[in-house]
């Protein structure tokens, strides 16, 4: 029996599952909320809950983690060294030291110019003591590794540093995005190496000693070893759990997933079985990588969602995430008896915007703050308290206490109304305090001159309207159709349509695949999706831990490419780890193909996989494919599948 242990690392929860991959049932599921500022918290709060009886039975972990994303996405994590053979770059790059040396290759592999040694040397010398990791990229690397190679020998002689090369991240020929590649996954290395070691101290404690791997954002796992090597290719892991989940849990091979979060509604399509996969690379906050990741769209919609109404009665939703004043006014109560307190004695009217609270999330004072954003700091230590409070300590006006700067540094965080919050005010969802987020709508229709009675109904409405948007807009995308690249405001006029009743006309949509929802808060605001789209909702009965199930899920896979090119003078074998010259075609075609196959064999004997399939593909390329005369290149791809044996 293979028991598997699945942890998803959620923008909001931790979700836990135990499987049972053979009767594919869910023995038991947890959620506990993520704790962002120690992921290991809300992991070790998951895991104290799993029945004895079941943790001697697990026989292995998958962890699928956001930590990798936000690490990105916020620019996080060690410091590095970037050394560049080749042509300077002119993208912005996250390098603490950067150097350019002259050297690399051109585009069949021959070298260009000789590297210097002592270009070499001076890099390193200035980089000692300096950085936590050392990136080496050179221009087309992957048609010859060779100068990558020799760079990288020499920074591991004279520094005892993590060393990683382009050419072993990507084999994309595109020499700025695979040098940005190189660099994330080095500035990744400590954060992913602290949470897995840190996570298999707490698995420890708990007695639990499986075998432990983590997923990548194509949907499939590797090894923590791999992980810890390679934390950039973790990137997009949580997007990726919710499609495997989805496929698990609904036996569908064609559909849409929706999954709705806290902070995101993230949807994909799944065909033939097989999620779609963004051969451009994943795309992470500002940077673009070379990063083999789901195709996923993303838009700003979640259960912690900000709802604001502006003085034209309008309902925006998102894309900033906050607390939902529920969670914050149950945990800690004096800030209702706070709001309470202001409204019965204040001398002015108290307009919505004084009742926005802020909680102190960390106090990290590594940067230069200005006195008020230290004193607001130290009010908060006792607990959350609202602006009107804030200023009234320390005798301002609101509008001059800006906590902008503290919201984007993450020491403090914001709570107000959000979807979870409409929620609680339709009764619809109770797990925490409604009496607070009665008390801002009242705040709020009384400001506004809106209809108590309907407020609730209004806003949940255009939480589905927004939501509908969003699948719309994905399956345009999905479908590559003109509609986008239709500038935001033409196709709000074409969305507005969908929902008036006109005299003589109305707009109806239909989508051929069924979509499926899952997420924690996904039941409740997919409901009219159906009749909305015309087709078949599903939402599975284990929807809240869908991401849990995938992690549990998903497949081992090993890929390598290989690709044959004329030369002036016969052809190359371009492998990722060396170029090879021959004379004639079909050897260097047989050669590469025996090499895949030998590397892949020499893989699995390393990491044994059930089931295991392997398939080698030999596609030609030529100028013209329907006479197929002249040969432009021809790859080998070799690829080894299965599940993997815990």
């Amino acid at each position: 029996m293979s028991i598997i242990l699945g942890i998803d690392t959620g923008g909001t929860y931790t979700d836990s599952v135990i499987f049972d991959k053979q009767t594919k049932q869910i023995l038991s599921s947890f959620k506990t909320l993520t704790t962002h500022e120690n992921l290991l918290i809300g992991i070790e709060k998951a895991i104290s809950q799993i029945p004895t009886v079941l943790i001697n039975q697990i026989n292995g972990i998958v962890l699928s983690t956001t930590l990798g994303t936000n690490a990105a996405v916020e620019e996080k994590g060690g410091s590095v060294g970037l050394i560049c053979i080749g042509p300077e770059i002119k993208e912005t790059l996250p390098a603490d030291l950067c150097f350019f040396i002259n050297g690399g290759h051109d585009v069949e592999g021959n070298e260009i110019a000789k590297i210097n040694p002592s270009d070499i040397a001076d890099a390193i010398d200035q980089m000692k003591g300096k950085v936590d990791a050392v990136a080496i990229s050179g221009i087309f690397s992957v048609r010859n590794p060779s100068h990558e190679m020799m760079v990288k020998d020499a920074v591991k002689k004279q520094l005892e540093l993590p060393v990683v090369c382009g050419h072993e991240i990507t084999s994309s020929l595109d020499y700025p995005k695979r040098t940005l590649t190189a660099l994330l996954n080095c500035k990744l290395l400590p954060v992913i190496n602290s949470l897995i070691s840190d996570l298999k101290k707490v698995l420890a404690s708990h007695n639990i000693h499986a075998k432990l791997m983590i997923l990548k954002g194509d949907g499939t796992v590797i090894s923590e070893g791999d992980a810890m090597a390679h934390p950039v290719e973790t990137i997009l892991s949580g997007p990726a759990a919710s499609i495997v989940g989805a496929s698990v849990l609904t036996n569908l091979k064609d559909f849409i997933v929706v999954d709705i979060g806290g902070t995101t509604t993230d949807i994909a399509m799944v065909k033939d079985g097989k999620c779609l996969i963004n051969d451009e690379g994943a795309t992470v906050g500002n940077w673009q990588t070379k990063v083999k990741a789901v195709n996923v769209v993303t838009y700003g919609l979640g259960g912690d969602s900000e709802i604001a109404i502006n003085h034209k009665k309008q309902i925006t939703i998102g894309p900033r995430r906050i607390y939902p004043i529920s969670f914050i006014t149950d945990r800690y109560p004096h800030l209702l008896l706070e709001f309470k307190r202001i409204k019965q004695t204040s001398h002015r009217n108290i307009s919505f915007n004084d009742y926005t609270a802020y909680v102190l999330v960390k106090s990290n004072r590594s940067v230069t703050l200005s006195q008020i954003e230290n004193d607001v700091i130290q009010l908060l230590q006792d607990g959350p308290h609202c602006l009107y409070y804030l200023a009234e300590k320390l005798t301002t006006e609101t509008y001059k206490i800006h906590t902008q700067k503290l919201e984007n540094l993450g020491i403090i965080k914001k709570t107000g109304l959000t979807p979870t919050d409409i929620l609680h005010a339709k009764g619809e969802y109770m797990a925490w305090n409604r009496d607070g987020v009665d008390f801002l709508l009242d705040t709020l229709c009384e400001e506004k001159y809106l209809n108590r009675g309907t407020i609730a109904d209004e806003i949940f409405k255009e939480i589905e309207r927004k939501g509908l948007r969003s699948v719309v807009d994905a399956l345009f995308k999905f479908d590559n159709s003109p509609m986008r690249f239709v500038e935001d405001h033409v196709k709000s006029v074409f969305f507005d349509q969908l929902f008036l009743s006109g005299n003589h006309l109305s707009l109806s949509l239909s989508c051929h695949l069924p979509i499926v929802a899952i997420g924690a808060p996904a039941k409740a605001y997919t409901r009219n999706l159906e009749k909305d789209l015309g087709t078949q909702l599903i939402v599975p009965e284990q929807y809240s831990v869908a991401n849990a199930v995938g992690a549990a899920n998903s497949m081992m896979v090993k890929k390598i490419k290989g690709i044959v090119r004329s030369l002036d003078e016969g052809f190359a074998c371009y492998l990722p780890w060396a170029r090879t010259a021959f004379e004639h075609y079909e050897e260097s075609v047989i050669y590469c193909e025996n090499e895949i196959r030998a590397s892949l064999q020499s893989w699995l004997s390393s990491e044994k996989l059930l089931n295991q399939k392997t398939d080698i593909m030999i596609k030609e390329h030529f100028v013209n494919p329907e006479d197929r005369h002249v040969l432009i290149e021809t790859e080998i791809c070799g690829e080894v599948f299965g599940n993997p044996a815990f």
